[in-house]
């Protein structure tokens, strides 16, 4: 025996069930699902059970049966019924999900339809953006765009957007269905040019894991006026004021002063976090910077020269 998963269940059980819990998975036995066998042995009938085609926009398309989807997308019955049984992610850029798994009361139901549409964070060969601590994105084709452009391997990219591995370069890579923005009826959200547009708050969320770099963090420089200025890192803090990097490093080891007039500091140590722990953002999306840090930050490095 083995059991019926639609794409919903397998990609977001949780969700799923927590919103309808009164699915139960079919039973059915290991025949090959071909033709009128999917009758018999799928219990999936062409006639009679409603479903939706479902596109990656989140736009819907109902269909009286599997029959006709299959037409309309010039596709093969098995082929829209192994997308019902989760076999197959999606089909010509469709998925199709059985309508009352989506509606609710007849309408369809937005927690439902996203949970459906999380199959499309698992499509092999999608679009992925980069990401970079000042909050610079870009869009790629594929893992394979992504490594072409960025000179970064496959593999990096790969475990990057699954989170498996630390931050030990200049960008985080992320799945676009991850960060383009859906309105509350999950429709994709475009600019009049017709691309995409990005949920800043998100992108902000990834911007913090920045901070914390075991390597080539951010840094603030300080001076003592507590007028400041970011640096992606320590390496481009000394380009920028001409000295050599380590002693930006022992500047913000030691607390102190360098090149007479400067101070340096880790910008996760001067970064104004809300209640919540949430870095803020100013009205140009940096990072915004707690000026009372700052004012301490002056007075010990400062405090005898100002």
């Amino acid at each position: 025996m083995k059991i019926n998963f639609n794409p919903v269940i397998r990609n977001n059980s949780e969700c799923y069930i927590k919103i309808n819990k009164n699915y139960q998975p079919k039973m059915h036995s290991n025949a090959n699902l071909n033709g009128i066998g999917c009758l018999a042995n799928y219990n999936l009938p062409f006639c009679s059970r409603k479903i939706y085609s479902i596109d990656y926009d989140g736009n819907c398309e109902t269909f009286s049966n599997i029959a006709s989807a299959a037409n309309k997308y010039d596709l093969g019955h098995c082929v829209v019924s192994r997308v019902l049984e989760g076999k197959q992610y999606v089909a010509n850029g469709k998925t199709f999900v059985y309508a009352d798994q989506v509606e609710t009361g007849g309408e369809i139901n937005p927690e439902k339809l996203m949970a459906t549409l999380l199959v499309f964070r698992d499509v092999y060969n999608q679009p992925i953006y980069s990401i970079d601590s000042s909050g610079n994105v870009i869009k790629y084709e594929n893992i394979t765009d992504a490594s072409q452009k960025t000179g970064m391997s496959r593999p990096f990219i790969s475990q990057s957007l699954t989170g498996t591995r630390g931050i030990n370069k200049d960008c985080i890579f992320r799945r676009a269905f991850d960060i383009e923005k859906r309105d509350a009826d999950c429709k994709l959200l475009k600019d009049e040019e017709g691309n995409p547009i990005i949920d800043t708050a998100v992108i902000n969320k990834i911007r913090k894991e920045f901070l914390y770099k075991k390597h080539d963090f951010p840094v603030i420089r300080i001076d003592k006026n507590g007028n400041t200025k970011i640096y992606s890192c320590s390496q481009a803090a000394a380009d920028d004021i001409g000295c050599e990097r380590y002693l930006i490093r022992q500047s913000i080891v030691n607390e102190a002063m360098t090149q007479g007039k400067y101070a340096f500091a880790r910008l996760s140590e001067m970064v104004l976090f809300d209640e919540k722990n949430n870095a803020v953002f100013d009205e140009n999306n940096n990072f915004a910077i707690d000026l009372n840090k700052v004012a301490k930050r002056v007075e010990m490095v400062f405090g005898n020269n100002l």
